[in-house]
């Protein structure tokens, strides 16, 4: 089954058993941004734990089917926002459309100011001449206005490009200090970015140029402050990521010394390491492990190590280092396609505990029939990370079969 189709699965459900709500936002019948703020939130999340239940054990049985979802505000959780840039305005896709534009006047799924200063950066770059990029025939050189927010309304800008328009950027930057003055009821812009992507793939990274302000953004979860750049992967909606970061630290014992292979900035690897022996983090993105470690130094946590590696790509050269680590704690964080040919390297393994954190039930699931020969569920937790969509994220605690 595919991501969609499943996906699809709770909205027919919601659709079938449940009553409609008045949508809050002016365009949700036509933006592609959320798919369910026409059903009460409360619904949504019965919907979620359901669906996630079945289809867990429709594959392997597990004892307590009773799966708890754990969730916070509904509204303005995002701390990542990618606004597309069209000639008909700027905002996000529109629904069952690849080139076609929602012009958002209003979103209630990010804090309405971030909104209105993008609008206004929006009007400005138009301005100074800035071309929107047109998927179709792939004129223009506007792609994307991309921003991060941290709790304390602090924000990076980020102009993607298709080309360096280096005096563009620098008369836009001019007008963003006008726009955002800083005062205390204002989102306060930290710095401003212009990234590279010229080629004809739609995404929102590329090669990096820092126009003005600071090198990083930073947040802070459970006492811990983490740096990051425009292109780093961080967990969208802090709020309930603080929470489920709680519960991963729970599932660990201060004599445990963890193995974490998808480590990125050090997110779950920095919390675990203040109350474990030690903890060995992997990453493929050179860019994330320079930050986890620059993170580590920053907080003053020492019994952590680093290291750039693809567990994927070159399974037989961590099979050795793994298994003679010592680790008797697995922490996974895959990306969306699971674990791939790294569930190899783990099934050779002696891992005592496996904590796996999953943003896609499908994959979650396909992992689980194969982890399941040697690791019992013990617990499963869902969190929701993403309110008025089909997303949610998930958290496996298994434990070895004795």
């Amino acid at each position: 089954m595919k991501k969609r189709k499943w996906q699809g699965q709770i909205v027919a459900e919601l659709l079938k058993n449940y009553q409609k709500r008045e949508p809050r936002c002016r365009h949700f019948l036509e933006c592609g941004g959320c798919s369910m703020q026409d059903f009460d939130y409360e619904d949504q999340l019965v919907v979620k734990a359901k669906k996630v239940g079945e289809l867990i054990n429709s594959k392997i049985k597990i004892e307590n089917s009773n799966i708890k979802i754990h969730s916070n505000k509904e509204w303005e959780y995002r701390t990542r926002m990618d606004f597309v840039v069209n000639k008909d305005g700027m905002g996000l896709r529109r629904k069952r459309s690849f080139d076609k534009v929602v012009n958002l006047e209003e979103c209630y799924l990010v804090d309405n100011r971030v909104l209105q200063l993008c609008r206004k950066v929006y009007q400005a770059g138009l301005k100074i001449g800035l071309e929107p990029y047109d998927l179709k025939t792939h004129v223009g050189e506007w792609r994307y206005i991309s921003v991060r927010v941290n709790e304390n309304g602090e924000l990076m800008l980020i102009l993607i490009t298709k080309k360096w328009v280096d005096d563009k950027i620098e008369k836009l930057v001019n007008e963003i200090f006008v726009l955002n003055n800083d005062s205390e009821d204002e989102i306060k812009v930290k710095s401003v970015y212009q990234l590279i992507n010229d080629g004809l793939a739609d995404v929102n990274f590329g090669e990096i140029k820092k126009f003005w302000g600071e090198e990083f953004l930073e947040y802070t979860i459970c006492n811990i402050q983490y740096a990051i750049k425009p292109n780093t992967f961080f967990q969208n909606n802090i709020s309930v990521v603080k929470e489920l970061v709680d519960k991963i630290v729970d599932n660990v014992e201060k004599d445990d010394v963890v193995l974490d292979l998808y480590c990125g900035v050090g997110t779950l690897s920095l919390p675990v390491a203040r109350k474990c022996q030690r903890v060995w983090g992997i990453e493929l993105m050179s860019e994330s492990i320079e930050l986890a470690k620059k993170n580590a130094e920053d907080n003053d946590i020492k019994n952590i190590k680093f290291e750039v590696g693809d567990v994927t790509g070159n399974v037989g050269e961590y099979k050795a280092l793994i298994k003679e680590g010592g680790f008797n704690v697995l922490l996974l964080d895959p990306p969306r396609n699971g674990l791939d040919k790294a569930v190899e390297v783990i099934m050779d393994c002696e891992f005592e505990k496996i904590i796996y954190m999953s943003c896609n039930p499908l994959s979650l699931v396909k992992d689980l029939a194969v982890l399941t020969q040697k690791w019992k569920i013990e617990e499963v937790t869902l969190w929701d990370l993403y309110p008025q969509t089909p997303h949610v994220e998930c958290l496996v605690v298994m434990k070895k079969n004795i």
